[in-house]
């Protein structure tokens, strides 16, 4: 009995020397005894993302609507459809996979998303103008190397750097196919979505999966 009363001294003993060293970024309480209990934060759990699964009647027009999107045509709506609020934008979910987002009314394909990609014109830009899409600027004339496809004023296409050929965003182009050549100075595209902003950083570890 008393071997048994030693083990579980020592077991308390140890835990309690465990706990005392416990640090946590949400804060700590001291209490007079110095024991240190963890605060747990309640604003860490409300910012936790959360993806709310649309019902059919919700589902079947948005799926509908994707279903314009070159690339995108064979989406069912019949499939798991779910949307995440970002900010501004709300980033659709077809069956897990990220398909795109809507923003103002406008869908947009997401980054990861190359089945949908690979349909859009592409605009190539040089590898100093890299830094500045990828950091959210809109794309300035002077930094574009070629054009490929055809396309309207307003309509979506994909920024691709001229080394790789890796995409770094999609945009709005501001001009149409057959006047962006020839504009040499000021913006041709408006930056909607790049490589690091805050839908990459959701959308790109379910790609990696």
């Amino acid at each position: 009995m008393s071997c048994t009363r030693t083990t579980l001294f020592r077991l308390s003993s140890k835990i309690f020397a465990a706990t005392s060293d416990i640090q946590c970024s949400t804060g700590q309480v001291n209490s007079p005894g110095s024991v240190r209990f963890l605060k747990i934060s309640p604003a860490r759990v409300l910012d936790l993302p959360g993806r709310i699964i649309l019902k059919d009647r919700d589902a079947k027009p948005l799926v509908e609507a994707l279903n314009k999107i070159p690339g995108l045509e064979l989406l069912s709506h019949k499939s798991r459809v779910e949307t995440e609020l970002v900010k501004t934008s709300e980033v659709i979910f077809v069956d897990g996979h990220p398909v795109a987002f809507k923003r103002d009314g406008q869908l947009v394909p997401v980054l990861t998303n190359t089945i949908a990609l690979e349909k859009m014109p592409r605009v190539t830009v040089d590898m100093g103008a890299v830094p500045h899409v990828t950091g959210g600027a809109d794309v300035m004339a002077p930094g574009v190397r070629g054009v490929q496809g055809s396309f309207r004023d307003k309509e979506l296409v994909v920024v691709v750097d001229e080394k790789h050929g890796k995409s770094l965003a999609v945009g709005m182009s501001l001009y149409d196919s057959e006047r962006f050549s020839a504009v040499k100075k000021g913006k041709v595209i408006a930056n909607l979505h790049y490589v690091g902003d805050l839908i990459w950083e959701i959308v790109k570890p379910l790609a990696q999966r």
